[in-house]
């Protein structure tokens, strides 16, 4: 392959860019007389928001994720293993040259792909401290959530949705 072949493969930067990225808020609980067993069925929510800031060339995205684990086939909030919550915010500066609207619609439509991957090893990172095995969030289905954003850019104070339900083994 040429080195002008190449050069049109390589990836090219995106005019604005996540510059920061923080864990805002966390907790968790283990419920000791629950034990995960060979496997439990945990459910996470996750809401997200977005803002620009007053300079109009950056833009902040925070994604809240709940993962609550109960074992299977018994209800969550009686037999909760344990419940872990977390705010991840992502700070995103953008070229001079950018429109708000263009800063919005790439914050809106890319945060929670780009942030996704911090919740989760923080929920895998923190559910071992808890003493138990390593949850492993699922990965967002990419078509489906950009498909919630977009119905939902535009509407006021209404955050986007993403609930997964899956198993963790032991």
């Amino acid at each position: 392959m040429s080195e002008e072949e190449k050069a049109k493969i390589r990836p090219k930067q995106h005019k604005i860019q996540l510059v920061s990225v923080s864990l805002e808020s966390f907790s968790g609980k283990r419920f000791l007389a629950n034990d995960l067993g060979e496997t439990a069925g945990f459910q996470t929510a996750s809401s997200a928001d977005a803002g620009l800031y007053d300079d109009k060339e950056s833009a902040w995205f925070s994604i809240d994720v709940d993962t609550t684990a109960a074992p299977e086939g018994e209800d969550a909030d009686e037999n909760r293993i344990f419940e872990i919550s977390l705010v991840v915010r992502g700070e995103f500066r953008a070229a001079a040259e950018s429109s708000e609207e263009e800063i919005m619609s790439f914050v809106t439509s890319q945060g929670q792909f780009l942030l996704w991957p911090y919740a989760r090893e923080a929920i895998a990172s923190f559910s071992q401290r808890l003493g138990l095995p390593a949850l492993v969030m699922p990965t967002i289905d990419v078509v489906k959530t950009l498909e919630a954003i977009q119905e939902q850019v535009g509407t006021e104070d209404e955050a986007v949705e993403v609930s997964e339900e899956s198993e963790v083994n032991k």
